[in-house]
């Protein structure tokens, strides 16, 4: 999640000042392509391009890890959203710089000013069993790290848990950028082929992380409802408007019948036929507005029928978990 772009000027003008001042001093010391990266990461920044200007010094600190990159870096995932990774390597720059003060100071101090705003996970597990290995985004969790609550970036996270002879599981996360309490409980595996789902499936194998294939899942179109009130409504609405031009019609002829009735001096007659014509009208007049309200009802509701998304791999339904703090959409294969 980004920052809104209302404050993105101010922040990228701050950050670019701050960069240059940290980056001055050690810039001469990187070398070649790690340089041009640290640069470039700059320019896009000052640009309000967040996210490709944190790539560049991603890529430069990986050819080179000089603290005044790292330093660029947190910044940066601070601007892109991403408070923990953020916060992470601030504390890095914080503990481990000794030549510069200056940014050894600026580091600390943005990772306390993070650090009451970080969202924070405990994943863990009671029935562990042998050969047990999760994963939280593709990375393994150390047994060291289950029942501690770490910081998450706010936005999508997987989990996932598998063993020899169990049905692997997972978890799917949507952490909002609100400061909660989450606690992730892992239940007991079930008994089962290990990476296959009931009824069939199998494994990918995506940088070195085993990701269970999910089960294709046609959703269900959310908006089938609301297009068969739609198109009630529409045909509803016609009929009623048809019917509406019938009486106008019968309330014109009945009118046309009690002035050639007035003219021949029979009073009763002109008077029924008034009558008539007065009560088709209003007929007329009743079904007109109801027809038009009910179609253009209808017709709404079918301009905004939400699109159906029928993907394989997709949840039908996420589940809001009050303990988990956002969006949960997980199973069990």
């Amino acid at each position: 999640m980004r920052l809104g772009r209302s404050i993105l000027p101010a922040f990228s003008s701050v950050f670019a000042s701050v960069a240059v001042l940290l980056g001055s001093a050690s810039a001469s010391a990187q070398s070649g392509a790690a340089d041009e990266l640290y640069k470039a990461g700059i320019q896009l920044i000052q640009k309000n391009q967040t996210a490709a200007a944190c790539e560049k010094f991603q890529a430069s600190y990986s050819l080179e890890p000089l603290p005044s990159t790292l330093t660029a870096l947190a910044t940066c995932r601070e601007q892109e959203g991403k408070t923990a990774t953020a916060y992470g390597h601030f504390k890095r720059v914080a503990e481990n710089e000794k030549e510069n003060p200056d940014r050894q100071k600026f580091a600390a101090d943005r990772a306390k000013a993070l650090e009451p705003k970080l969202i924070r996970m405990t994943i863990d597990m009671h029935d562990r069993p042998k050969g047990l290995t999760i994963t939280l985004d593709g990375k393994e969790v150390a047994d060291a790290v289950l029942g501690i609550s770490i910081p998450m970036d706010p936005g999508e996270h997987i989990i996932i848990a598998t063993a020899p002879g169990k049905k692997d599981w997972m978890q799917k996360l949507n952490l909002g950028p609100s400061q909660v309490a989450n606690r992730i409980d892992i239940p007991a595996l079930e008994d089962g082929p290990s990476g296959q789902i009931s009824g069939g499936g199998g494994t990918n194998v995506v940088n070195n992380t085993r990701f269970v294939e999910r089960e294709k899942i046609i959703e269900k179109d959310a908006g089938s409802t609301q297009r068969l009130f739609g198109y009630i409504g529409v045909a509803t609405g016609g009929a009623a408007l048809l019917a509406a031009g019938g009486f106008q019609i019968f309330a014109l002829s009945e009118e046309s019948v009690s002035k050639d009735a007035a003219k021949r001096g029979d009073t009763g007659s002109a008077t029924s036929h008034h009558n008539a014509a007065k009560n088709n009208q209003l007929g007329a007049t009743v079904l007109g507005i109801s027809g038009g309200v009910v179609g253009i009802t209808g017709l709404v509701l079918l301009l905004t029928v939400p699109k159906s998304k029928s993907e394989s791999g997709m949840y039908v339904t996420p589940n809001l978990s009050p303990g988990y703090g956002g969006l949960v959409a997980g199973g069990r294969f």
